[in-house]
């Protein structure tokens, strides 16, 4: 089940907290995540989050309101969950939004202990009529030995660096 809220937010720091319930197995979860609201500049760059799967929805296509559809593919975002090195290959997504006429150029690095072992530079897809772009990257994990990796995309837009992570955890 997906469950989402779009609030507009004012530049600044904040956390969010949240508690799931699971009915039928009687477990509650709790978490909080600090996150920052950054003063408006030429990029804005969502979350990196790792895709455990995506699915086609049905007739209609996506709401346009709902931040984890692409197209007509609605992603699932893995929550921590090791991934077998068996499948691949693991995607990524991100929402970037560029000024226009600002030039931009990305890479993925796998990270592993501090160190990269692997940068890839990544294509951008083009920006849809509100000038965002929806961008899914594959990221091969076959070669990876098992362990936990920090999955770092780097955007460059008009000289200014834009970082953002996610974690994996490879069996």
């Amino acid at each position: 089940m997906l469950f989402f809220r779009l609030p507009t937010l004012a530049p600044g720091s904040y956390t969010l907290q949240a508690a799931v319930h699971d009915a039928f197995t009687r477990r509650v979860g709790v978490r909080s995540v600090a996150f920052s609201v950054p003063e408006s500049s030429d990029i804005q760059v969502s979350s990196l989050a790792l895709v455990e799967r995506g699915e086609r929805v049905g007739t209609g296509g996506c709401d346009s309101a709902n931040p984890l559809c692409v197209g007509d593919v609605q992603l699932y975002p893995n929550l921590g969950s090791p991934i077998d090195r068996a499948i691949g290959a693991v995607t990524l997504f991100a929402k970037l939004k560029v000024a226009r006429g600002t030039p931009a150029q990305a890479a993925l690095e796998v990270v592993d202990r501090g160190r990269v072992v692997r940068r890839d530079p990544v294509q951008l897809d083009d920006p849809d009529d509100a000038g965002r772009v929806l961008q899914l990257i594959r990221v091969p994990v076959a070669t990876l030995a098992p362990g936990s990796y920090t999955l770092r995309l780097v955007i460059d837009a008009a000289g200014t660096a834009t970082v953002r992570q996610a974690e994996m955890t490879l069996r």
